[in-house]
């Protein structure tokens, strides 16, 4: 519980490899059940920082039609 405030103090401060991790938390069910409600969010934030690997996952997410 710890590292998951740690990890959401920094994706808030604008860090988007903590914005990119948090969303993977969510989506990897570490803390709880997946939930793309939680991770969309950080992705697009990490993606619109030039975060190369939330760019990727936004896009398969669009493609999929996953968290839309």
């Amino acid at each position: 519980q710890a590292a998951l405030q740690v990890c959401t103090n920094e994706a808030q401060s604008g860090d988007a490899s903590a914005q990119f991790t948090l969303a993977n938390l969510y989506l990897d069910g570490t803390f709880a059940k997946e939930d793309w409600q939680q991770a969309m969010p950080w992705i697009i934030l990490a993606a619109n920082q030039g975060h190369p690997e939330a760019q990727m996952m936004l896009a398969n997410c669009l493609q999929q039609g996953k968290g839309v």
